[in-house]
């Protein structure tokens, strides 16, 4: 009895690997996002930003 509780476990990891290793690719999938420009004026000084960006990455954490 035990041998086939152990194969029936071995074959439930084996497919668990399986999906795990198809699904590497993803972890690939940035996006970049374009920022608009903008300026804020204060007393005495302008701060302005132009041609700013950000790249969002996903979790690279194997939970």
């Amino acid at each position: 009895m035990s041998g086939v509780r152990g194969a029936r476990i071995g074959g439930v990891a084996a497919a668990a690997m399986a999906i795990g290793l198809m699904s590497t690719g993803a972890a690939h999938a940035d996006t970049f996002v374009p920022l608009p420009d903008g300026q804020k004026a204060g007393p005495g000084a302008v701060v302005s930003r132009t041609g700013e960006s950000a790249l969002i990455s996903p979790s690279l954490a194997a939970n």
